[in-house]
């Protein structure tokens, strides 16, 4: 409920008399939170979170139930968003199975139910708050650079620029290494590096050997994906993904 307490100014209006004090009461407003924020975005999900509603006092405005509507950016508009209903006391809304890389936009609306005191007719009033657009994580850039610092004859030291995160964290470096001469058994040097490394050292080397040599980015959305949460526990060889963003030498 807002008041207005109207009352006379002789500047503003010099050719009127005061007359009475006039209390407007509006009845039909209901209350939206005012702020409204995206949090924990990965590349399936999101997580909306809004303020409570602040004037706890008055409990006419304080609205029934929620509506988030959510949408594609580039697909779908207001009128065909997805609708969520949510219940008065939330302040926070999970949103899942979303697309990878993807614009969304997100509209909350709070309803609050009135009955007309001289027909007991019911109607609805609502407010929304602004339209937020978020986007959903996508797979690391990989390293524009990934160059040999320094070699012996049984080990190389190897640097590289750092992964470029979007929205989907980096759990480990996964850097695997196997010779490619056709004249002996094949030879495997694997390492798990923190996200943040930017160089490493592969030692036990054979001499006059070729390798190639891959460095992996290990996202989280990757290890949902073939349901590994323990990176002591990954295969040597890593299954093509999406999300499995790596480099070469």
């Amino acid at each position: 409920m807002v008041i207005f307490h109207l009352e006379y100014d002789p500047e503003l209006h010099i050719y009127f008399l005061p007359g009475p004090k006039l209390d407007v009461d509006f009845t039909d407003l209901v209350q939206i939170p005012s702020k409204t924020w995206i949090e924990n975005i990965s590349g399936h999900s999101a997580v909306v979170c809004w303020s409570a509603t602040e004037n706890v006092s008055n409990k006419n405005t304080l609205p029934d139930n929620y509506k988030l509507f959510i949408w594609n950016s580039k697909n779908q508009k207001r009128d065909q968003a997805t609708v969520i209903q949510i219940s008065n006391d939330k302040i926070s809304q999970d949103l899942k199975d979303l697309r990878p890389a993807t614009t969304y936009e997100i509209q909350l609306e709070a309803f609050k139910k009135r009955s007309d005191p001289k027909t007991n007719e019911t109607y609805i009033v609502s407010a929304t708050s602004k339209i937020l657009k978020f986007e959903t994580g996508a797979p690391p850039d990989a390293p524009s650079n990934l160059k040999i610092i320094a070699c012996t004859n049984t080990a190389i030291r190897i640097g590289f620029d750092p992964f470029i995160e979007h929205h989907a964290e980096i759990i480990t470096l996964r850097v695997y290494c196997e010779s490619i001469s056709a004249k002996k058994n094949k030879h495997e040097v694997i390492l798990d590096l923190t996200p943040d490394s930017t160089e490493f050292i592969l030692p036990n080397l054979i001499e006059r050997t070729h390798y190639n040599l891959t460095i992996y980015a290990i996202t989280d959305e990757y290890l949902n994906e073939i349901h590994l949460h323990d990176i002591s526990k990954l295969p040597n060889k890593l299954k093509s993904s999406y999300w499995l963003t790596n480099k070469s030498l």
